[in-house]
């Protein structure tokens, strides 16, 4: 397969992972106003927060098992604008990843929104983000930051074959992404942690009120996570390994430099019997 045609496979994988994560959210959202009559996060009742967030974290481990393969399953703008800094991908694929990243995410929420009954059609700008009326715009961000800062560092932990290798990674992804649904939903931010997701419902219903928040949170607590995994987690940890090395170098060569001194003092013995043996 030529590179081309691998670019444009990997892209069109983001793009549809995209948008199946945000029908998924939308679904969620609209089942959730419709039982309830409230937007999220107005309210504060932790069982219909949870539900949520394990909605979100099954979808993560599933599309993150069928597409990560396919260019790596992204999702994510804050993950690809990482991997491009860190020369893991092309800027060129990364700018494909995230415009496809965004187109999908509109796609999502349009698709939902069209499939679904206009009587059931209620505040689809819900998935935009709402922050309650006490909360300020320092706190959302911060709450953003935060969340967003520990998804980061798991997708980090759990990707990186440098430390150790994990069997499915895509688990403690999911658990992390319906742990921080959670809270957010409980610091009034939604938890979005990902800003397509709040993008596309974004431009479905045309409210921006507050939208900085979910790029500049997430980019924030994202590359924050990113700096301290790499430059002092692992950096410690491979400091740590080439120091044991070392001392494993170094007590392989005190004991070959013995084995050799003993050696040689034995042929010299065994040298000198000989020769006593011959004047005999």
């Amino acid at each position: 397969m030529s590179a081309g045609i691998t670019l444009l496979r990997d892209v069109l994988a983001e793009f549809l992972a995209s948008t199946l994560l945000l029908m998924v959210q939308t679904t969620l959202l609209q089942v959730y106003i419709n039982l309830h009559g409230i937007i999220p996060p107005a309210s504060f009742d932790p069982a219909l927060d949870i539900k949520i967030g394990i909605g979100m974290g099954c979808a993560i481990v599933i599309l993150l098992e069928s597409f990560a393969h396919f260019g790596g399953g992204h999702m994510n703008p804050v993950i690809t604008v990482i991997l491009v800094l860190a020369k893991a991908i092309s800027i060129i694929k990364g700018l494909l990843f995230i415009l496809a990243q965004c187109v999908g995410s509109i796609t999502g929420v349009a698709i939902v929104y069209g499939l679904t009954p206009e009587v059931y059609r209620v505040n689809t700008d819900s998935g935009a983000g709402h922050l309650h009326a006490e909360v300020s715009k320092a706190q959302g961000f911060g709450a953003e930051f935060v969340l967003t800062f520990f998804l980061i560092f798991v997708v980090f932990s759990v990707f990186d074959d440098r430390i150790r290798k994990h069997s499915m990674p895509s688990v403690p992804v999911g658990m992390a992404v319906a742990i921080g649904a959670f809270c957010g939903a409980q610091t009034n931010t939604g938890g979005r942690m990902n800003p397509i997701c709040a993008f596309g419902p974004a431009v479905v219903a045309n409210v921006w009120d507050n939208h900085w928040i979910y790029w500049v949170g997430p980019f924030g607590g994202g590359l924050s996570a990113c700096i301290i995994y790499n430059y002092i987690f692992v950096k410690a940890t491979q400091t740590t390994y080439q120091q044991l090395g070392e001392s494993l170098d170094n007590s392989e060569d005190e004991y070959l430099s013995r084995v050799i001194e003993t050696t040689v003092k034995e042929t010299l013995k065994t040298t000198k019997m000989e020769q006593h043996h011959v004047k005999s």
